[in-house]
């Protein structure tokens, strides 16, 4: 099953699954702490990792989303 890893799960493959919604597309909720940057990539079918196009960076080892503080 599809899945997002990240540091916001410790990079732990099917702790965070993808669950197909009605458009076709997949989707899960995480939550993470206000003001951290989170660094994540896709885990496929038969192992393919993927990134995502649309993250704010992109590194060698994934998406990074930054988010902002609390104010």
């Amino acid at each position: 099953m599809p899945a997002v890893v990240g540091n916001f799960n410790d990079w732990r493959p099917g702790a965070h699954v993808l669950r197909r919604r009605g458009n076709g597309t997949g989707s899960v909720s995480v939550t993470v702490p206000a003001g951290c940057n989170v660094h994540f990539r896709y885990l496929g079918e038969n192992g393919l990792w993927f990134d995502d196009p649309d993250a704010a960076v992109i590194t060698d080892t994934g998406g990074v989303v930054q988010l902002p503080p609390l104010t």
